[in-house]
């Protein structure tokens, strides 16, 4: 009778034990890191001038840059050069946050100073660790010593043995205990130039921690300098990605630029001087299709937006390097305008205006600025004139202007033809 009563208690142990195996759930499946940032991450007031779930309608072209960090796609370096304000930042934040969900990596992440680093991790990181649904994923205390706090403002501990240490580029003692999956060099343009404390370059020194990984991932981002900048150079040695967005109106692809350096499309408008101010006039801005010649207002920007694409333009050094440009041009109206853009540009004197232009090119458009100077002798400027008579229209002259410089006795005039491609003749 004990044996049979033995029996059937191990039988319904097992059932029992049978039973509640069924009930777990595992599921490998792993969301794009776009999908969990709108279901997930929240914006409060106080971050951004517009509160609330990420809504990637309004900035389409960061959800690819997103999901080329999830571990399922190949890429292993990113880099991103942009302009100032574009929301680029924004979505390396959700980057971070995906890989604190599942438990994906640890991550290194490295900015200009560690005051800067301190305000990163108080207003970006921990926020979106509270108001994103990643409390539970941290460690408030070690497991191991219980004084020891896991959660500082330069590291943090996660399940999953995880852990986010946030330096500066001249703190590279910090980060040599340990390898990293995921590293982030933000501000990369700020990195010191030069060998660092004897030790090589600030950059390679921080790359070499994922050399022991082999799924790694390594963003690059920061708003350029010059074409001999870091950034830039990077940019160069990855597939050089320009976003193409869509004519609404003829459905062709196309890069936003603005109508200027003799281009014939782009973004363009008529201002007028208000108490000698040149002012952008607001109903006048729009973008002129490279296309069809079609113009196009802003609030058609979104659809152009949504219905773009990011189009590789070069062959990289590497197949697993991928490199993005992101304009202001490209900026959400609620962010940045047309007619913002437009009136910075007119007080560059519409490039003329040197220091301001360098501003402009490397703030706004998110380019590398790049000095052009060259000595020309008079003698090959003179072997290129033209043997035409003054006076009369020579053949290809369309336009006929004339400029007048105003002196206390006289008046001193040049009168130009111009044909197409701003090709000129000096007449009288």
């Amino acid at each position: 009778t004990r044996k049979i009563i033995l029996i059937q208690i191990e039988i319904d142990s097992r059932e029992r034990l049978a039973n509640y195996i069924n009930t777990w759930h595992t599921d490998a499946h792993i969301p794009l890191i776009s999908e969990w940032a709108a279901q997930n991450r929240y914006l409060p007031a106080g971050t951004t001038e517009y509160p609330g779930m990420v809504d990637h309608s309004l900035a389409p072209y960061l959800v690819e840059i997103q999901d080329a960090c999830h571990p399922d796609n190949d890429v292993k370096s990113i880099t991103i050069k942009k302009g100032t304000q574009t929301g680029a930042t924004t979505s390396i934040e959700n980057v971070i946050g995906h890989s604190i969900k599942y438990k994906l990596h640890n991550i290194l992440y490295i900015i200009s100073s560690l005051s800067m680093a301190k305000m990163r991790s108080s207003a970006a990181i921990d926020t979106m660790i509270d108001y994103s649904g990643l409390a539970d994923c941290m460690k408030p205390i070690s497991q191991r010593a219980k004084k020891k706090v896991a959660d500082g403002a330069f590291y943090k501990e996660m399940h999953g043995n995880r852990r986010l240490l946030m330096t500066s580029y001249n703190s590279i003692a910090d980060a040599k205990s340990f390898s990293y999956s995921l590293i982030v060099m933000d501000e990369l343009e700020e990195a010191p130039h030069g060998e660092l404390k004897g030790q090589g370059d600030v950059e390679a020194i921080f790359t070499g921690r994922v050399k022991t990984i082999r799924n790694y991932k390594l963003v690059k981002i920061s708003t350029p300098t010059n074409t001999q900048g870091r950034i830039h150079k990077n940019w160069l040695e990855g597939d050089q990605r320009k976003y193409f967005c869509q004519c609404p109106l003829c459905g062709e692809l196309q890069v936003l630029e603005l109508m200027s350096e003799g281009r014939q499309y782009g973004l363009f408008a008529r201002s007028e001087m208000v108490e000698k101010v040149e002012t952008i006039i607001p109903e006048t801005v729009g973008y002129t299709c490279k296309f069809c010649k079609g113009i196009i207002r802003e609030y058609q920007k979104g659809e152009m937006l949504n219905g773009g694409q990011w189009i590789p333009t070069a062959r990289p050094v590497n197949k697993d390097y991928r490199s993005y440009h992101i304009s202001n041009l490209m900026s959400p109206v609620v962010f940045y305008s047309w007619t913002q853009c437009l009136q910075e540009f007119a007080e560059t004197g519409w490039g003329t205006n040197i220091l301001k232009l360098k501003n402009f090119v490397i703030d706004v458009l998110g380019e590398a600025w790049e000095a052009r100077t060259e000595k020309r002798n008079y003698i090959d400027l003179y072997n290129k004139a033209e043997d035409y008579p003054l006076g009369i229209l020579p053949e290809g002259a369309l336009i006929v202007t004339m400029g007048t410089d105003v002196q206390k006795m006289y008046l001193q005039y040049t009168v130009v033809a111009w044909g197409r491609d701003m090709q000129s003749w000096v007449i009288d």
